[in-house]
């Protein structure tokens, strides 16, 4: 737990002086911004401007947690993968700890754009009528909605390259956008590019009262799934790499 502690706060360090949180700073105040603006000119109600945010940023979700990713596997490009070169351990240890780091990040990402959408909404629009608890609740819908993203596109940079991942986070955008209409309807639950967009509408129905499916159990199982496959490779590639070591 220890070395694990000490690999998280590693990754803190490393992307401290990147763009990696400007990023993350940056692209949730722009995009609140620009709506908020928008809004603000059509005159449209405050939860259609909310959903409609949510949707968009979900929507993107995919294709920017694909961007974070590369240049956060272009950091390790640059030192030849040093930090994963210690066995089996290493290497899932390293992984994992970029994930979890990135995951954190993620999370105070949509917080600004939600936290920011919310003053803007209270002060610029005027408009105070939804309350703190639903900003918060589809702030958690969109972030947990796209936990599983980060291990899949960290390994996709890792085994294939950084255009492999930005490529399919843009098929993931676009085919997200498409289950989010009539075709998704009892099979966005099975794919995990729809989950942040999903989940925020899911939210939306039940505070207005509509009813709600949110299927948390498919999501639990597919993720343990997903982060097992991940898991295993790394453990296999860990062990190759140590015995190259050793051979050496």
């Amino acid at each position: 737990m220890r070395r694990f502690i000490r690999l998280c706060m590693g990754e803190c360090y490393k992307t401290k002086h990147t763009i990696i949180p400007a990023l993350h700073i940056g692209i949730p105040l722009a995009g609140s911004m620009v709506l908020l603006l928008y809004y603000r000119a059509s005159g449209a109600e405050t939860i259609i401007s909310l959903s409609t945010f949510t949707q968009l940023t979900g929507l993107a979700f995919p294709f920017i947690v694909s961007l974070i990713c590369a240049c956060q596997t272009a950091l390790e490009e640059g030192n030849h993968f040093q930090t994963f070169l210690g066995g089996s351990a290493g290497w899932l240890c390293s992984f994992w700890a970029k994930c979890l780091v990135l995951q954190i990040a993620g999370g105070m990402a949509v917080l600004i754009g939600i936290g920011s959408f919310a003053l803007g909404a209270t002060y610029l629009l005027e408009n105070a009528a939804l309350p703190g608890r639903f900003y918060m609740e589809m702030a958690a819908g969109l972030w947990l909605g796209s936990l599983i993203q980060y291990p899949i596109h960290l390994f996709l940079n890792v085994r294939f390259s950084q255009s492999v991942s930005m490529g399919i986070g843009v098929i993931q955008s676009v085919l997200a956008a498409l289950l989010m209409t009539g075709l998704g309807e009892g099979i966005w639950k099975f794919i995990p590019c729809s989950w942040s967009i999903r989940l925020s509408a899911e939210i939306l129905k039940s505070f207005l009262g509509l009813g709600a499916d949110f299927g948390w159990g498919i999501y639990g199982l597919i993720s343990i799934g997903v982060c097992a496959i991940i898991s295993l490779w790394f453990q296999y590639r860990g062990e190759l790499a140590s015995a190259s070591l050793q051979a050496e």
